[in-house]
């Protein structure tokens, strides 16, 4: 992260202790500190240990190499006014710089683990910050508890967003390509009024990202027909299949009731959407994919397909290759990485 002094406050000597203290701070959190490029030069003022520690990055604003600063180091008075703008007194400052980052999840002790290996694969310091404790993850329970635990988080810190170092993951949760999902919209607005930086995913949820060869007990033979259809399917339909729950749990309750005992009427019983979109698939693996993978505690045990070694950088890359965006992931871990 990058912490922009301002001029008014490097002309406040009274503060000096303070602003020492941030100094310090911002340095033993592996911040990056810059300076407005109106500033001459660093007050006489400022301790030796200190100057030791700015005089990089002063030169760096002077000759114009100055970083995108995250947040500016104002006056108190200034400071009191702004309550969503990342824009803080000294004091504010050393309690935000001090606070991890904390990335909100649905579920954060299961898809951690995901988005763990797409900083290790991605970048070469956010990996690592989780544990340094310069990263943390919180878990809302759910898509629809994710503005309910950061309106408390809120009432904690007077109202100020500004306090809050947050960034937001919720899943693509789309049925297939190019369905439009209105659900986040009111979230959208919410984290957009609050200044929160946040991310939705394109594939359907956290558990299509992992390639077909790290799946979970994929190598056991009770397993392989389901694995063979799932690798026939197009990249697209794998984006936004049912893993957990297959075409199966794409069914209403009372039309599961209609299902023949050999699922030979599931291509009937789904949606016209998803009978187009799974046009392409054979009747013999259609019904194969009624059932969903079937292994004990999904939610627990899929998730740690991503510790298997196979998934490194490149198989990430090639999973994303066909998305509109393919370069989602990179792009993700770089800006969690910047707000670090």
């Amino acid at each position: 992260m990058v912490v922009n002094f301002t001029k008014d406050i490097l002309e406040s000597e009274k503060q000096k202790q303070d602003i020492s203290y941030l100094i310090q701070t911002i340095a033993w959190h592996r911040h990056i500190i810059t300076f407005d490029p109106n500033i001459a030069q660093l007050p006489h003022w400022i301790e030796s240990k200190d100057r030791e520690l700015l005089e990089e990055s002063f030169v760096a604003s002077i000759i114009g190499n100055r970083p995108r600063p995250h947040c500016d180091v104002v006056t108190d008075a200034y400071a009191s006014t702004v309550t969503t703008a990342k824009i803080f007194s000294v004091r504010e400052a050393i309690e935000y710089v001090s606070a991890p980052l904390t990335i909100i999840l649905e579920h954060s002790n299961n898809d951690s683990l995901m988005i763990l290996k797409m900083l290790e694969s991605y970048t070469k310091d956010a990996g690592h910050a989780y544990y340094d404790k310069r990263l943390e993850f919180g878990h809302a329970g759910g898509c629809s508890s994710i503005k309910s635990v950061i309106s408390e988080k809120l009432r904690q810190n007077g109202e100020r967003s500004k306090m809050l170092r947050y960034f937001v993951i919720v899943d693509g949760d789309k049925r297939f390509h190019g369905q439009v999902i209105t659900k986040y919209d009111n979230l959208k607005t919410f984290l957009q009024i609050h200044n929160i930086p946040y991310h939705i995913l394109e594939k359907r949820c956290m558990e299509n990202y992992l390639p077909c060869e790290a799946f979970p007990y994929a190598t056991n033979k009770e397993h392989s027909k389901w694995i063979n259809a799932f690798k026939a399917l197009t990249p697209r339909q794998r984006d936004f299949f049912n893993i957990s729950g297959g075409l199966k749990g794409e069914l209403p309750e009372e039309t599961k009731k209609m299902l023949k005992s050999d699922y030979s009427n599931i291509r009937t019983l789904i949606s016209l959407d998803l009978q187009h979109f799974y046009s392409t698939v054979s009747d013999t693996n259609l019904r194969i994919l009624t059932e969903g993978y079937t292994i004990k505690s999904f939610k627990e045990e899929f998730p740690k397909g991503f510790n298997n070694p196979s998934v490194t950088r490149e198989s990430l890359d090639k999973i994303q290759s066909h998305q509109d965006d393919p370069t989602e992931l990179k792009q993700v871990a770089e800006q969690i990485n910047r707000l670090l």
